[in-house]
């Protein structure tokens, strides 16, 4: 579980992250390239972008790294309208 974790920059990729409790992580900054993120909980994560900074909204910001894996993944409340999704297993 990584419930609440601040994870900025953290370099995950390729991180096998299934059914993981992601639910509100920060994760600005940080690479998911090639992570399986099947199942996970990523429920009112405040940002899930590579360029994301304080201050700025999940609308403003949001991109999934190229070639993630979110089969199943529960997203509730999190705001995917601009997010990158080419390439991405959904």
């Amino acid at each position: 579980s990584f419930y609440g974790a601040q994870l900025t920059r953290a370099n995950l990729t390729g991180a096998a992250l299934h059914s993981a409790n992601m639910r509100g992580v920060d994760l600005r900054g940080a690479n998911l390239t090639g992570a399986d993120l099947q199942d996970a909980d990523l429920r009112s994560a405040p940002n899930l972008s590579p360029q994301g900074t304080a201050g700025q909204t999940i609308e403003e910001t949001a991109k999934i790294p190229l070639c993630a894996d979110l089969r199943g993944a529960d997203s509730t409340g999190v705001n995917l309208t601009r997010a990158d999704l080419r390439v991405a297993n959904l």
